[in-house]
């Protein structure tokens, strides 16, 4: 199991049982390799139906013309599905879109990922925001490029400032700070 929180008020359980870890090292060293510089992370897909609690965005939604935040998104989180947004404006932008689309799987929890380069600054752009070190992000809807088989209209990340990650109960990132080396 792993527990995501950050000062703003995220609070995530999800169950990662069975999946493997996916890194971007903005490095491709083989043929094949898909890589996104200067985007350099680390992601994982939770057990669809298995993400519980409330995740806060207050760094960026990078897509759809949102940007970096001037508001946190509240979102509540039941059986790994989105089921409440709540927040100012971009929170309502983000909730109209999805709405639009008319398919449940757009509430999908579909990532746990972590930004770990340094030198990308949060500024509302894609390959920047979700690289940035000391922040999460957690994606939803479409999971097809992630291992995962839930596939419908849109993809979008959430990200949060100073992120804390449990792993077994074992602290792993304090407040966007690895504890671990590898």
């Amino acid at each position: 199991m792993a527990k995501l929180t950050t000062p703003a008020g995220t609070n995530l359980v999800m169950d990662l049982s069975n999946r493997k870890g996916n890194a971007h090292p903005g490095i491709a060293r083989k043929a094949g390799q898909m890589t996104s510089v200067p985007n350099i992370e680390s992601r994982i897909s939770p057990v669809e139906g298995k993400t519980e609690g409330i995740l806060v965005g207050d760094g960026s939604i990078p897509y759809y013309e949102i940007g970096v935040l001037r508001e946190s998104v509240y979102m509540t989180v039941r059986e790994g599905k989105v089921v409440e947004i709540k927040g100012g404006e971009q929170a309502e932008t983000i909730a109209r879109i999805m709405a639009t689309q008319e398919d449940p799987n757009v509430y999908n929890i579909a990532q746990l990922a972590f930004g770990l380069n340094p030198q990308c600054k949060m500024r509302g752009v894609m390959l920047d925001d979700e690289g940035v070190y000391g922040t999460s992000h957690i994606g939803m809807g479409t999971s097809t490029l992630l291992g995962i088989k839930i596939k419908t209209k849109m993809h979008f990340d959430v990200l949060m400032w100073n992120p804390t990650l449990e792993l077994d109960s074992k602290v792993v990132l304090k407040d966007g700070k690895w504890l671990i080396s590898v």
